[in-house]
């Protein structure tokens, strides 16, 4: 599990993948979330790697999307997001 802070940034991304269902590219995340690229690649790995998002690599990057089947790790820093979420305010976009 992540030992940081969760964001709104890392709130706008989370939710932007969790609404599509799609694979997403980083840039495709960052437009529709309102971030920037880099910031949007930042949050997208660091999701990946808690196992909150499938990664795939593909000629020029990657791909997201959320998990269907979390781990419980996973599954603990998804309910600290929807906390966060809950704290911060509203991010349907």
């Amino acid at each position: 599990m992540k030992n940081n802070l969760i964001s709104s940034h890392e709130i706008r991304v989370y939710e932007t993948v969790r609404k599509s269902g799609d694979w997403l590219t980083a840039r495709e995340i960052a437009e529709r979330s309102g971030v920037a690229n880099r910031t949007a690649r930042h949050h997208a790995r660091g999701l990946s790697e808690t196992g909150v998002f499938d990664v795939a690599p593909v000629f020029g990057g990657y791909r997201y999307r959320i998990k269907t089947a979390l781990d419980p790790d996973a599954t603990a820093y998804v309910a600290e997001i929807e906390a966060a979420k809950r704290i911060i305010g509203d991010f349907s976009q």
